[in-house]
């Protein structure tokens, strides 16, 4: 990744990283930054007012988090929330299965 010009409000001295460029050279979508607060700052470039700021440990479990699949129900695929056993249908909404339905579970 290349250093990017992004200017969040309140927030200064920072060298961000695009996650994505399209093919006009336009940043688009996370950018994220090495922060003098021991961590990370992530922000999104159509909401500079926006910034968070993780610890390194943070970010590295987020890390952890989404590689080991923890997160993939938030995904537009429909991939099965891990944490509670729901499906995520094609609106995108949680859905319990019929057995869960059925026996008053989760």
């Amino acid at each position: 990744m290349s250093v990017v010009e992004f200017y969040p409000a309140g927030v200064f001295g920072l060298h961000w990283e695009a996650t994505r460029v399209d093919g006009e050279g336009e940043v688009r979508g996370l950018v994220l930054a090495e922060s003098g607060r021991d961590g990370v700052a992530i922000a999104h470039v159509d909401q500079p007012n926006a910034v968070v700021f993780a610890t390194r440990a943070e970010f590295a479990r987020l890390r952890e988090l989404l590689l080991g699949g923890e997160f993939d129900h938030l995904l537009p695929t429909g991939s099965p929330d891990r944490r509670d056993g729901c499906e995520v249908g094609q609106d995108g909404r949680h859905e319990r299965s019929e057995d869960q339905r059925a026996d008053g579970s989760r």
